[in-house]
């Protein structure tokens, strides 16, 4: 073996174990934990699309992850492009459905990029720069997801995927339904019309009837299949849509002044938060994927936006703040000891229990998301409060925005030109696979 092979060999066993020492109550070290992380984020970013490298939804996640980098740092420096993103993604009938994700839009990605309109809405974002209201473009994902509510199976809720020919039509999740939850309480909050707070109250009732969600443990399960009429629930549990809950009950909480009712469910959901989702030494993973380093590209950023859940819920309910922040300051400091690998010795890896913090060989858009909300939650104390049209947010609200736009497709009937050229095309393939066949025999 050549010097040069050892050389880099060793090298890279250097970076794997070089991660940088994060101190959560250090607001600097904190801040230059976000900067690297999100730096290492942004390699994933195409300025001509407007996108990240991954799922349309992870864009749309990411972008709420630097709305809260914003909120909580007040640092300017990517507000130019945030804005450019969600205007790019808002799509052409203002409702975060652009026709160039048509064909594989579901409603869990719609559900996320409403949250994420959300978000700026709440923190008045660089809306004095564009004439869109980040409220409007979320009441337009909710008023087309809530028009898709299905009778006609498991006596309610909404499908995973808006239309028939995509795989996943005939399941109905957790997180396209915890979506709509979440987006109605903050609506809710936002706007002070009880109507929200209805449509809230009918996907909680709904997910706990079909037992989504269990009231006695409060796990929260993936989803069912639609031909079962959801007889038989997934019981797979994921942080995110545990996370999802747990923060539109921290919304209507807010919001009701603390009624009992959704207190009571705020505490079971974020006890089961806390015990199932981060383990002995209080460190977040995903336990259905990370300890067996399965986790997919989807489920790498699942983690991190529990995190940001567990933020919305310090600043909706203060009481938690105690509890909740000795288990973000253990994960944030494991974030950035796994924070170590590739050429840069900074990209994070996916599993923080491992190995005594050290990179893990993983890396993503998912792993630096995950590090990125996680460490940033920290300084939660300090994000941009909340606001709603009574407390001087600025978005304005539009309660019809998407009513006339809805998101349908159907696959128009077959023309007799195209059943001719089918015919042709046909016909035409045979002939030259017949002919193959018989130059390889003879």
């Amino acid at each position: 073996m050549k010097f040069s092979s050892y050389f880099w060999i060793l090298f890279f066993l250097f970076k794997s174990i070089s991660g940088f020492d994060l101190n959560p109550d250090d607001r600097d070290s904190v801040y230059n934990g976000i900067d690297t992380v999100t730096k290492g984020m942004l390699n994933y970013y195409n300025p001509s699309s407007h996108t990240f490298t991954a799922y349309w939804w992870m864009t749309g996640s990411s972008l709420n992850g630097m709305l809260n980098t914003y909120s909580g740092t007040k640092n300017s420096t990517n507000m130019k492009l945030i804005t450019d993103a969600l205007l790019a993604n808002k799509g052409e009938n203002n409702d975060f459905a652009p026709n160039s994700e048509k064909f594989d839009l579901g409603n869990d990605d719609q559900g996320i990029w409403g949250l994420t309109g959300m978000s700026a809405a709440e923190i008045n974002f660089n809306d004095n720069e564009t004439e869109t209201s980040w409220a409007a473009l979320a009441q337009a994902v909710l008023n087309e997801m809530s028009s898709r509510w299905d009778n006609s199976t498991c006596n309610g809720g909404i499908r995973w995927q808006i239309y028939t020919f995509n795989q996943g039509y005939d399941y109905k999740n957790t997180i396209s339904n915890g979506a709509l939850f979440q987006l109605a309480a903050r609506l809710a909050r936002y706007t002070h019309n009880d109507t929200y707070v209805d449509l809230a109250r009918k996907v909680w009732d709904w997910s706990v009837g079909v037992g989504f969600v269990d009231l006695d443990s409060y796990a929260v399960y993936d989803g069912s299949n639609t031909a079962s009429n959801c007889s038989t629930v997934t019981n797979e549990q994921w942080s995110y849509t545990t996370g999802v809950y747990l923060a539109g009950t921290a919304f209507l909480y807010n919001y009701t002044n603390g009624t009992s009712e959704w207190k009571d469910h705020l505490d079971g959901l974020l006890n089961r938060s806390l015990t199932h989702f981060f383990n002995e030494d209080k460190i977040i993973y995903e336990p259905s994927c990370e300890t067996s380093n399965s986790c997919n590209y989807d489920q790498t950023a699942f983690k991190g936006m529990l995190a940001r859940y567990l933020s919305y819920t310090m600043q909706l309910a203060p009481y938690t703040s105690e509890t909740i922040m000795s288990y973000l300051h253990a994960s944030a400091k494991a974030a950035a000891k796994a924070c170590s690998g590739g050429y840069d010795a900074v990209t994070c890896g996916n599993r923080w229990t491992w190995n005594n913090g050290t990179w893990d060989n993983n890396y993503g858009l998912g792993e630096q998301l995950s590090a990125l909300e996680v460490i940033q939650s920290v300084l939660t104390p300090q994000y941009t409060t909340l606001l709603s049209l009574d407390t001087g947010a600025r978005s304005k609200s539009n309660p019809s925005a998407g009513q006339d736009t809805q998101v349908n497709y159907s696959v128009p009937a077959a023309t007799k030109s195209d059943k001719g050229w089918a015919g042709f095309l046909t016909a035409f393939f045979s002939l030259i696979f017949l002919l193959f066949s018989i130059w390889l025999f003879f």
